[in-house]
């Protein structure tokens, strides 16, 4: 009979120890795989910290000092890489896609496993950093942080260009005062009422 998979522990969420960092996390910023597969070799038994088998999470280690092995190879801190990229229209802004559509990842010629800050749709372009450094993303993404970004933005509406600015607070040349409470993704749902005869949109401070 196969090996019996287990479940995480009943333990999740738990504080993390002063100094350490998920084990899971420390085992995708490595390169090993995805953090969710990373979750499956721990349960599965396949991940050593100093010489002992951990099986359940949640888990904690110090990379920098603790020995930790994947089915017998160790692994290595991964080292933090930051890439600014100006996103080409066309090109879309995650690590997978069944669809098979050219990525922001693969325009980056690097051997660490990296992911997008944040997101671009696929017809916008313009700075997006690409980084394994999930502490830095968390701090450039999560709503507490109240992080802005700020969009120039040109359309056409009955064959006149328009170009105006958009910051966090989105005042907007020509137009009312709107929020852009959901990025570029709110900026479009706005100007999708103008009845426009083309729209684009270039994130120019990520």
């Amino acid at each position: 009979m196969g090996k019996k998979k287990k479940t995480k522990s009943k333990k999740e969420p738990t504080r993390k120890p002063a100094g350490k960092q998920r084990l899971q996390k420390v085992l995708a910023a490595a390169g090993v795989e995805s953090r969710r597969k990373c979750e499956e070799l721990i349960l599965d038994g396949e991940v050593r910290v100093n010489r002992k088998v951990i099986e359940e999470l949640p888990a904690f280690v110090d990379p920098e000092n603790d020995v930790i092995t994947v089915r017998g190879r160790r692994i290595q801190p991964a080292e933090k890489v930051y890439y600014l990229l100006n996103k080409p229209k066309g090109v879309i802004c995650t690590n997978c896609d069944p669809q098979g559509r050219k990525k922001a990842i693969d325009l980056i010629d690097c051997r660490e496993r990296i992911f997008c800050v944040g997101r671009l749709d696929v017809d916008t372009t313009g700075a997006i950093i690409l980084t394994n450094d999930s502490e830095l993303s968390n701090r450039l993404t999560h709503p507490r942080y109240e992080l802005d970004k700020t969009y120039e933005v040109t359309l056409v509406q009955n064959g006149n260009i328009v170009e105006f600015w958009v910051d966090g607070e989105c005042w907007i040349r020509r137009y009312e005062q709107h929020p852009l409470t959901e990025g570029h993704v709110g900026l479009r749902s706005f100007v999708a009422g103008l009845r426009l005869n083309s729209l684009k949109i270039w994130r120019i401070q990520p």
